[in-house]
């Protein structure tokens, strides 16, 4: 009888043994299929993304030399852009002071902040930013001839 037991035991050894390989087979086909789905999902995201691009002007080219500035020259605003549609975007940065659209420039306007440190972190994180989909903003710090 113990021969019996063993023969039993290593029967129930061997079938477990393949039960878990072939369980890990199929974990592992899973994980492929799974890699490849999200790796077409990226490729799809990435060519959506890029269409969208093409259609959408890019965003304005802003000089870098000027010397920091607590004021800041915002352009490409749309046409029917007023103060109280720009307030509430500077408003959310610390020191924010006031909006002014420079008269007779369309598209143009002057935001004040507190100091320079201010306003150029209001500057890095709203560059580019889109009021509409036509009208990335433009921002640099204000130049002396902008008075």
């Amino acid at each position: 009888m113990p021969k019996r037991n063993q023969m039993q035991s290593l029967s129930l050894m061997a079938l477990t043994y393949h039960l878990k390989k072939k369980t890990q087979q199929k974990q592992q086909e899973e994980n492929r299929e799974t890699e490849a789905e999200l790796s077409e999902l990226k490729r799809k995201a990435a060519d959506s993304a890029q269409g969208a691009n093409k259609k959408l002007k890019p965003a304005i080219q802003v000089p870098l030399n000027i010397p920091p500035n607590k004021v800041l020259f915002v352009q490409n605003l749309p046409e029917d852009c007023s103060e109280l549609m720009l307030q509430p975007l500077f408003q959310a940065y610390p020191g924010f002071r006031e909006v002014r659209l420079v008269p007779g420039g369309k598209g143009m306007a002057f935001v004040e902040f507190g100091n320079e440190l201010d306003s150029g972190r209001a500057m890095v994180e709203l560059q580019g930013f889109r009021i509409t989909l036509e009208n990335p903003i433009g921002i640099s710090f204000r130049q002396s001839e902008d008075l």
